[in-house]
C-alpha cells in the first residue's frame, strides 16, 4: 500500500505539474506572474489529480492488461 500511495502521488504530481501549466499559459498568457499563477493552479490540481488517479489507477491497469498483454515481470 506505501508503494501505491507513493507511485500514485509522484505520477500525478507531475501529470498535474504539467497541466497546471499549460493551461496557465493558455489562459493567462506567458510573463513575469506565471510562476505564482501556475503555482496556485498545481496546488488546487494536485489533490484532485492524486485522489483521481489513486481511484481510477486500478481500473485503468485492469483494461490495459485486457486491451494489450502485460509487460513481463522484472
Amino acid at each position: 500500500m506505501k508503494w501505491k500511495l507513493v507511485h500514485t502521488g509522484l505520477l500525478s504530481a507531475g501529470m498535474s505539474a504539467l497541466v497546471a501549466l499549460i493551461v496557465t499559459i493558455v489562459n493567462t498568457g506567458f510573463d513575469v506572474g506565471l510562476l505564482p499563477r501556475w503555482f496556485l493552479a498545481w496546488c488546487l490540481a494536485f489533490p484532485a489529480a492524486w485522489l483521481a488517479a489513486f481511484i481510477w489507477g486500478p481500473a485503468a491497469h485492469r483494461l490495459a492488461c485486457k486491451i494489450t498483454p502485460p509487460p513481463p515481470q522484472a
